[in-house]
């Protein structure tokens, strides 16, 4: 996405990492215009609710983004994934039965809803059909607005969420999330959006109950819609059913700045696997940066483009064989990460490790060629297109424009500035923000041979995995 990564949730905000086929075969000149992008309408009601309606055409069902400003990074200290328990209690454990209650209410609507949580957002994702979008908004604005948190419901929310996302998390996902605490620190950035079994188990329901009067409130919320819509009767129902929402007290935090590491380390976590999930990463600009076009580019080159991608150039070189690489920018609103990640057998680990590292540098001292730069602009005029003929893509794109105050023309303009992205920018912004000295790596596996190889590299921790819990 746009600006909304990773998780997707993708995170309103992850995303170039699902780029449709590139048509690389094609020149620029061959290649048709971009599609036009959907017009954009703003409406702000008394209460300080910002309803932003995104026109696109054909579509039979609407989709629509309720965006709280708020995420994980506004998590209390020693609660970690107070956010995300709040806004999973709404769905599920805000009265006795509520799950049943809204599964039926929501299936008798022809609703899908999803609930994304990342660092700086939660986001109630939904498609239902134009013609029942009234009687959607009762059951979402009841869900939202009155919550009643079953402390029964919240204790097996919780002992789900450690079971499925804490105590079960595959070795990929563990190590990015080791990576992260490392890469941040003590920053709220460095926080699992989840929580750990400590922090869950401090959270109390009165703890949700404060999180939702102090972040959910209008004035800190946009509301996204998008499809065949009448501008006039969305507003109009806007405020029937949101305008009485009781405006808050207005929430203005600014995060610290974001840590810089001075060397290169390693964190080796010994688990039984014979495949090795490998991380390495460091701290990246914030999601606002004028930079972004170039350095969306430069990450397409580097290791998100798959087998033309350096990164698996690289790995094809040194036969370093492995069942996944991808590099990725996980942008957030006060900072960022760049990463680069891979599966690899036991006996590649040292030198996948070494050969990102290679690649890396000389990413950063190597000119990029024009097929490069044509096919990496390529991969994003066709992903844009696919964008503006979804309304749930396009719902995210505008969601990411509010949450990152991004310019107003933003998805109208994507295009023209991919365009105007040269081989020169690409190559500063490398040297700018790619680096090794200042980057962290996590090993998750059985990864024993490879420590004296790993010890030459960097600074290494071994540890137990039980022991990082």
């Amino acid at each position: 996405m746009l600006g909304l990564t990773q998780k997707s949730i993708l995170s309103p905000v992850l995303l170039f990492l699902t780029l449709g086929s590139s048509r690389a075969g094609q020149t620029p000149e061959a290649a048709p215009a971009p599609p036009q992008a959907p017009l954009i309408h703003k409406v702000e009601l008394l209460n300080g609710l910002r309803v932003v309606i995104a026109q696109t055409k054909g579509a039979p069902r609407i989709a629509l983004n309720l965006l709280i400003k708020a995420g994980s990074a506004q998590d209390p200290p020693n609660k970690a994934g107070t956010a995300y328990l709040t806004a999973q209690s709404l769905r599920f454990a805000n009265q006795l039965e509520a799950d049943e209650q809204f599964s039926e209410e929501l299936e008798d609507v022809g609703a899908e809803l999803r609930i994304r949580v990342d660092e700086d957002s939660i986001v109630f994702h939904a498609e239902v059909p134009l013609s029942n979008l009234d009687t959607f908004l009762d059951v979402l604005s009841h869900m939202v607005l009155k919550p009643m948190f079953s402390a029964e419901g919240v204790r097996k929310l919780k002992q789900k969420l450690v079971e499925a996302k804490i105590e079960s998390a595959d070795p990929l996902g563990f190590a990015s999330q080791s990576l992260k605490g490392l890469v941040f620190g003590k920053h709220p950035y460095g926080r699992s959006v989840y929580g750990n079994s400590q922090s869950l188990a401090e959270i109390r329901p009165e703890d949700l109950v404060e999180f939702h009067k102090t972040y959910f409130c209008p004035n800190n919320t946009v509301l996204v819609i998008s499809g065949s819509l009448e501008t006039s009767f969305i507003g109009k129902l806007m405020r029937e059913k949101l305008g009485g929402w009781v405006r808050g007290a207005k929430v203005e935090e600014e995060l610290p700045q974001v840590p810089v590491s001075e060397a290169f380390s390693i964190l080796a976590v010994e688990d039984k696997q014979e495949d090795v999930a490998l991380v390495l990463g460091h701290v990246a600009p914030p999601r606002a940066t004028p930079d972004f076009y170039a350095a969306t580019i430069m990450n397409l080159i580097v290791g998100a483009a798959g087998n033309s991608s350096r990164l698996a150039q690289g790995f094809v070189a040194k036969d370093v064989g492995h069942k996944s690489l991808q590099s990725e920018f996980q942008f957030h609103r006060w900072g960022g990460l760049f990463q680069v990640a891979t599966v690899v057998p036991s006996s590649s680990v040292a030198s996948a490790l070494k050969t990102i590292l290679e690649v890396i540098e000389s990413v950063k001292s190597s000119p990029v060629s024009e097929s490069e730069l044509t096919t990496t602009k390529e991969r994003l005029l066709t992903w844009y297109s696919e964008v503006v003929n979804s309304p749930s893509l396009v719902a995210d794109q505008v969601t990411a424009q509010e949450l990152y105050d991004l310019a107003s023309d933003f998805l109208v303009s994507f295009p023209k500035r991919v365009q105007q992205v040269t081989k020169e920018r690409v190559e500063e912004v490398s040297r700018n923000y790619l680096s090794t000295s200042r980057a962290a790596a996590v090993i998750v596996g059985n990864s024993r041979e490879a420590i004296p190889e790993l010890k030459k590299l960097g600074t290494l921790e071994v540890t137990e995995k039980s022991a990082t819990h």
